[in-house]
Protein backbone atom coordinates (compact mmCIF):
# COMPACT_ATOMS: atom_id res chain seq x y z
CA UNK A 1 0.00 0.00 0.00
CA UNK A 2 3.08 2.42 0.30
CA UNK A 3 2.32 2.61 -4.01
CA UNK A 4 -0.54 4.90 -3.48
CA UNK A 5 1.63 7.42 -1.13
CA UNK A 6 4.10 7.20 -4.04
CA UNK A 7 2.02 8.36 -6.08
CA UNK A 8 0.07 11.05 -3.80
CA UNK A 9 3.60 12.35 -2.76
CA UNK A 10 4.60 11.98 -6.69
CA UNK A 11 1.26 14.50 -7.36
CA UNK A 12 2.11 16.42 -5.35
CA UNK A 13 5.87 17.28 -5.47
CA UNK A 14 5.66 17.64 -9.80
CA UNK A 15 4.16 21.37 -8.41
CA UNK A 16 7.85 22.04 -7.25
CA UNK A 17 8.37 21.78 -10.47
CA UNK A 18 6.31 24.50 -12.02
CA UNK A 19 7.44 26.93 -8.47
CA UNK A 20 11.00 26.51 -9.76
CA UNK A 21 10.14 27.13 -13.78
CA UNK A 22 11.62 24.24 -14.35
CA UNK A 23 10.91 20.32 -16.19
CA UNK A 24 8.60 22.27 -18.63
CA UNK A 25 8.32 20.79 -22.50
CA UNK A 26 8.54 21.97 -25.51
CA UNK A 27 6.78 24.91 -27.16
CA UNK A 28 3.52 24.02 -27.82
CA UNK A 29 -0.17 25.78 -28.25
CA UNK A 30 -1.94 23.19 -26.67
CA UNK A 31 -4.69 24.58 -24.58
CA UNK A 32 -2.95 22.85 -21.20
CA UNK A 33 0.31 25.14 -22.33
CA UNK A 34 2.44 26.56 -19.22
CA UNK A 35 3.07 30.49 -20.33
CA UNK A 36 7.12 31.82 -19.12
CA UNK A 37 9.06 34.76 -20.06
CA UNK A 38 11.74 32.38 -20.57
CA UNK A 39 14.03 32.28 -23.64
CA UNK A 40 15.60 28.02 -24.73
CA UNK A 41 18.61 28.93 -22.18
CA UNK A 42 15.96 29.92 -18.78
CA UNK A 43 17.50 33.18 -19.12
CA UNK A 44 14.84 36.39 -18.68
CA UNK A 45 12.85 36.78 -21.67
CA UNK A 46 10.70 40.04 -22.62
CA UNK A 47 8.28 37.84 -25.05
CA UNK A 48 5.76 34.93 -23.51
CA UNK A 49 6.50 31.85 -24.47
CA UNK A 50 4.20 28.73 -24.24
CA UNK A 51 5.56 24.87 -22.84
CA UNK A 52 4.49 21.83 -22.32
CA UNK A 53 3.66 21.54 -18.37
CA UNK A 54 5.14 18.22 -18.23
CA UNK A 55 4.75 18.62 -14.39
CA UNK A 56 1.17 18.94 -14.77
CA UNK A 57 1.17 15.66 -17.08
CA UNK A 58 2.55 13.44 -14.62
CA UNK A 59 0.53 15.47 -11.91
CA UNK A 60 -2.67 14.67 -13.20
CA UNK A 61 -1.48 11.11 -14.28
CA UNK A 62 -0.72 9.99 -10.60
CA UNK A 63 -3.72 11.20 -9.95
CA UNK A 64 -5.56 9.48 -11.88
CA UNK A 65 -3.14 6.59 -11.05
CA UNK A 66 -3.94 6.76 -7.18
CA UNK A 67 -7.44 6.53 -7.48
CA UNK A 68 -7.52 3.58 -10.37
CA UNK A 69 -4.70 1.72 -7.44
CA UNK A 70 -7.36 3.12 -4.46
CA UNK A 71 -10.22 0.80 -5.45
CA UNK A 72 -8.05 -2.03 -7.12
CA UNK A 73 -6.20 -2.53 -4.21
CA UNK A 74 -9.70 -3.78 -2.35
CA UNK A 75 -9.52 -6.51 -5.15
CA UNK A 76 -5.42 -7.18 -4.42
CA UNK A 77 -5.09 -11.22 -4.62
CA UNK A 78 -1.27 -11.44 -2.78
CA UNK A 79 1.24 -9.13 -1.59
CA UNK A 80 2.66 -7.00 -3.83
CA UNK A 81 0.44 -6.94 -6.31
CA UNK A 82 -0.02 -3.47 -5.76
CA UNK A 83 3.64 -1.84 -5.97
CA UNK A 84 3.66 -4.27 -9.30
CA UNK A 85 0.66 -2.48 -10.29
CA UNK A 86 2.10 1.17 -9.42
CA UNK A 87 5.32 0.55 -11.15
CA UNK A 88 3.62 -0.36 -14.30
CA UNK A 89 1.25 2.44 -14.33
CA UNK A 90 4.34 5.61 -13.41
CA UNK A 91 6.52 3.49 -15.75
CA UNK A 92 4.25 4.26 -18.81
CA UNK A 93 3.29 7.57 -17.83
CA UNK A 94 6.59 8.25 -17.03
CA UNK A 95 7.66 7.34 -20.64
CA UNK A 96 5.00 8.99 -22.32
CA UNK A 97 5.63 12.38 -20.36
CA UNK A 98 9.20 11.81 -20.80
CA UNK A 99 9.73 12.32 -24.20
CA UNK A 100 8.25 15.85 -23.60
CA UNK A 101 10.52 17.59 -21.60
CA UNK A 102 13.37 19.82 -22.95
CA UNK A 103 16.05 19.21 -19.64
CA UNK A 104 15.74 15.26 -19.78
CA UNK A 105 20.03 13.51 -19.07
CA UNK A 106 20.91 11.48 -22.02
CA UNK A 107 23.02 8.66 -22.52
CA UNK A 108 23.86 8.46 -25.97
CA UNK A 109 20.38 8.79 -28.33
CA UNK A 110 18.58 7.37 -24.85
CA UNK A 111 16.94 10.00 -22.21
CA UNK A 112 17.70 7.72 -19.29
CA UNK A 113 14.98 8.63 -17.54
CA UNK A 114 12.57 7.29 -20.02
CA UNK A 115 14.50 4.13 -20.60
CA UNK A 116 14.32 2.96 -16.80
CA UNK A 117 10.44 4.17 -17.23
CA UNK A 118 10.22 1.81 -19.92
CA UNK A 119 12.34 -1.21 -18.45
CA UNK A 120 10.49 -0.84 -14.74
CA UNK A 121 6.79 -0.80 -17.11
CA UNK A 122 7.70 -3.94 -19.32
CA UNK A 123 9.06 -5.67 -16.18
CA UNK A 124 5.99 -5.45 -14.06
CA UNK A 125 3.52 -5.90 -16.51
CA UNK A 126 5.72 -9.34 -17.21
CA UNK A 127 6.01 -10.09 -13.43
CA UNK A 128 2.13 -9.62 -13.23
CA UNK A 129 1.56 -11.76 -16.36
CA UNK A 130 3.65 -14.61 -14.95
CA UNK A 131 1.76 -14.29 -11.61
CA UNK A 132 -1.70 -14.37 -12.87
CA UNK A 133 -0.51 -17.46 -15.10
CA UNK A 134 0.94 -19.24 -12.30
CA UNK A 135 -2.20 -18.69 -10.36
CA UNK A 136 -4.74 -20.07 -12.42
CA UNK A 137 -2.42 -23.14 -13.00
CA UNK A 138 -2.56 -23.78 -9.07
CA UNK A 139 -6.34 -23.09 -8.92
CA UNK A 140 -6.42 -25.40 -12.15
CA UNK A 141 -4.68 -28.26 -10.05
CA UNK A 142 -7.05 -27.14 -6.72
CA UNK A 143 -10.22 -27.51 -9.05
CA UNK A 144 -8.98 -31.53 -9.25
CA UNK A 145 -9.98 -32.21 -5.33
CA UNK A 146 -8.85 -34.67 -3.10
CA UNK A 147 -12.39 -37.42 -3.56
CA UNK A 148 -11.72 -36.66 -7.03
CA UNK A 149 -8.32 -38.08 -7.30
CA UNK A 150 -9.23 -40.86 -4.54
CA UNK A 151 -11.81 -41.98 -7.39
CA UNK A 152 -9.24 -42.00 -10.01
CA UNK A 153 -7.37 -44.20 -7.34
CA UNK A 154 -9.96 -46.62 -7.01
CA UNK A 155 -11.05 -46.98 -10.43
CA UNK A 156 -7.11 -47.92 -10.97
CA UNK A 157 -7.32 -50.33 -8.09
CA UNK A 158 -10.27 -52.32 -9.61
CA UNK A 159 -8.60 -52.37 -12.83
CA UNK A 160 -5.50 -53.98 -11.53
CA UNK A 161 -7.99 -56.27 -9.55
CA UNK A 162 -9.41 -57.80 -12.32
CA UNK A 163 -6.56 -58.36 -14.03
CA UNK A 164 -5.09 -60.06 -11.30
CA UNK A 165 -7.80 -62.51 -10.91
CA UNK A 166 -7.84 -63.02 -14.87
CA UNK A 167 -4.02 -63.91 -14.48
CA UNK A 168 -4.81 -68.09 -13.86
CA UNK A 169 -6.85 -68.14 -17.14
CA UNK A 170 -4.72 -65.66 -19.52
CA UNK A 171 -1.71 -67.75 -18.24
CA UNK A 172 -3.09 -70.55 -19.61
CA UNK A 173 -3.99 -69.44 -23.03
CA UNK A 174 -0.48 -68.27 -22.98
CA UNK A 175 0.88 -71.60 -22.51
CA UNK A 176 -1.21 -73.74 -25.03
CA UNK A 177 0.02 -71.15 -27.74
CA UNK A 178 3.92 -71.11 -26.62
CA UNK A 179 3.97 -75.04 -27.04
CA UNK A 180 1.80 -75.10 -30.50
CA UNK A 181 4.53 -72.71 -31.40
CA UNK A 182 7.02 -75.02 -30.49
CA UNK A 183 8.59 -72.34 -27.82
CA UNK A 184 11.20 -75.11 -25.36
CA UNK A 185 9.75 -75.84 -22.58
CA UNK A 186 12.19 -75.02 -20.10
CA UNK A 187 11.81 -71.33 -21.53
CA UNK A 188 8.63 -71.82 -20.91
CA UNK A 189 8.70 -73.09 -17.52
CA UNK A 190 10.89 -69.64 -16.72
CA UNK A 191 8.48 -67.57 -18.35
CA UNK A 192 5.76 -68.92 -15.94
CA UNK A 193 7.63 -68.72 -13.00
CA UNK A 194 8.56 -64.85 -13.55
CA UNK A 195 4.91 -64.15 -13.96
CA UNK A 196 3.45 -66.08 -10.95
CA UNK A 197 5.97 -63.86 -9.46
CA UNK A 198 4.70 -61.13 -11.04
CA UNK A 199 1.15 -62.12 -10.13
CA UNK A 200 2.06 -63.03 -6.41
CA UNK A 201 3.55 -59.07 -5.73
CA UNK A 202 0.59 -57.47 -7.76
CA UNK A 203 -1.68 -59.60 -5.20
CA UNK A 204 0.29 -58.14 -1.87
CA UNK A 205 0.59 -54.77 -3.24
CA UNK A 206 -3.66 -54.50 -4.08
CA UNK A 207 -4.01 -56.09 -0.60
CA UNK A 208 -1.98 -53.91 1.31
CA UNK A 209 -4.19 -51.04 -1.05
CA UNK A 210 -7.50 -52.60 -0.21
Amino acid sequence: LVALGFLIGQCLGRWGNFFNREAYGAETDFFLRMGLMLTPDRYSSSEMLFYHPTFLYESLWNAVGFVILHFASKKRKYDGQVALWYAAWYGLGRTMIEGLRMDSLYWGPFRVSQCLAAVSCIAAVAVLLVIAALLSLVAGLAAYTVPALVRELSGLISELSHFSKNMDGTLADLVRWLQDSNVPQPMIDSALETLARLDEYLSRFLSGLL
